[in-house]
């Protein structure tokens, strides 16, 4: 599985560093980036993400 590859190398089994825009977010998940906009911070109140800017 990914989760035992990821912790072998000694990164978290939870936590991620994904870097890409929400532009790009938008585009491969073939959503407005005015719905990614509104989402991200949803997300954020459900402790489900951090965005950091």
């Amino acid at each position: 599985m990914q989760v035992q590859r990821l912790m072998a190398r000694g990164y978290s089994a939870r936590d991620f560093h994904l870097r890409v825009s929400r532009a790009e977010i938008g585009r491969y998940l073939g959503m407005s980036l005015e719905t990614i906009s509104r989402t991200f911070p949803a997300f954020g109140l459900q402790r489900l993400l951090d965005v950091n800017e």
